[in-house]
């Protein structure tokens, strides 16, 4: 017991820090100065526009989609007009599009795990090979810093349905938001 007590621990803490080292374009889009926080982290000879051997991450596999005048450089314009459309989509349209399911994966979408709130809500990725057995579970909460997100968006559908497809249990939950109630109600 004590043995997967630690396991559990040991993997909540590692899916935690994954997320906070791949910050959800939706999240940094939300931020206050998207642009300026883009610059900051790729603009790193300080000419105010980020070149594609700049670019990192998300930004650098939608490269030849942000720039739209082909010049080989984000300048200022294109990626206020990007943080725009990653802040009004609200997790829909492109962003919000959902992968598809492996073959081998079984998704169960919607389960409450408490009863009073809509929110309060997983989606559970299950191996789909025929055989009754024990599992791994692998638990993803999504991050957003309890003001936005959302289990069926990003990286929080896509790890869920990678880990099932090798063989792990994945639960993505949703829960409440700030805006609901005190950041005490969301822990």
């Amino acid at each position: 017991m004590k043995q997967i007590q630690l396991y559990l621990i040991a993997t909540t803490v590692f899916c935690i820090a994954s997320v906070f080292n791949s910050q959800p374009r939706l999240a940094i889009a939300q931020q206050p100065k998207g642009m300026q926080w883009a610059l900051n982290q790729m603009d790193d000879d300080n000419d105010g526009a980020i070149s594609r051997s700049e670019a990192k991450w998300r930004m650098q596999a939608n490269f030849d989609r942000i720039d739209q005048d082909g010049n080989g450089r984000l300048d200022g314009e294109e990626l206020s007009q990007l943080f725009e459309r990653l802040r009004t989509s609200n997790g829909q349209g492109a962003l919000g599009t959902k992968p598809s399911v492996p073959e081998n994966v079984e998704l169960r979408e919607n389960i409450s795990y408490r009863e009073g709130n809509e929110k309060w809500k997983l989606d559970l990725m299950l191996p789909k090979n025929g055989k009754e057995k024990l599992y791994p579970v692998v638990v993803f909460i999504h991050g957003g810093g309890w003001r936005n997100g959302d289990k069926s968006s990003g990286v929080f559908r896509d790890y869920p349905l990678e880990y099932a497809s090798r063989g792990y249990v994945c639960a993505s939950i949703n829960y409440r938001l700030v805006d609901e109630g005190t950041i005490l109600d969301c822990i």
